[in-house]
C-alpha cells in the first residue's frame, strides 16, 4: 500500500476521517472521498500526505476548515471542498498551499470570508460561488504574482475588502 499513488474512496459511507487512516500512503498523489458523509476530519489526518497534488472533499458534510487541516500540503494544487456544509474557515486554513491552481468551496454555507494565501503561482481559480457571502477579504502574500480567477456569483454581498 506504501507505493499507491491514487485512492478513490467516493461514494461510500464515511463519517470521520481519522489521523492514522492515511498514514502509511506516504506516496499518495491523489486522494478522491467525495460524495461521503464526512462530518469530521482529524487534524493531522493529511500530515504524512506530503506529495498529494489532488484532494477532493466535495459532497461530505463537512462544517469548518481548520488552519491546521491542509498545513503539510504543499503540493497541493487542487482541493475540492464544494457542496458541503460549511460555515467557517479559519483566516490561515489554506496559507501553506503555495502550489495551489484551484480551490473550489462553492455550495457550501458561508456568510462571510476572510483568508490569507501565499501566492507562488499564476493560473489560480478561486470558486466562492453559490454560498450565502455578505462580506469577503482575501488578502495575497505577493511572489510573482499575478492575479487570480476568482468566482463569488450568486452570493448575498454587502462588502468586498
Amino acid at each position: 500500500m506504501a507505493q499507491l499513488t491514487h485512492l478513490n474512496l467516493s461514494s461510500n459511507r464515511l463519517t470521520v476521517i481519522s489521523c492514522n487512516l492515511f498514514a502509511p500512503l506516504v506516496n499518495l498523489e491523489r486522494l478522491l472521498v467525495r460524495d461521503n458523509c464526512i462530518e469530521t476530519i482529524d487534524v493531522d489526518s493529511f500530515s504524512t500526505l506530503v506529495k498529494l497534488n489532488e484532494l477532493d472533499l466535495a459532497k461530505n458534510r463537512l462544517s469548518s476548515v481548520s488552519d491546521k487541516l491542509f498545513e503539510k500540503l504543499t503540493n497541493l494544487s487542487i482541493l475540492l471542498l464544494s457542496s458541503n456544509r460549511i460555515t467557517g474557515i479559519e483566516r490561515c486554513a489554506f496559507r501553506n498551499l503555495i502550489n495551489i491552481k484551484e480551490l473550489d468551496v462553492s455550495d457550501n454555507c458561508l456568510e462571510e470570508l476572510n483568508l490569507f494565501f501565499r501566492t507562488y503561482n499564476s493560473e489560480m481559480l478561486f470558486n466562492f460561488s453559490f454560498n450565502d457571502l455578505k462580506w469577503a477579504k482575501l488578502c495575497f502574500e505577493e511572489k510573482n504574482f499575478s492575479r487570480p480567477k476568482i468566482n463569488f456569483a450568486s452570493n448575498s454581498f454587502r462588502d468586498i475588502g
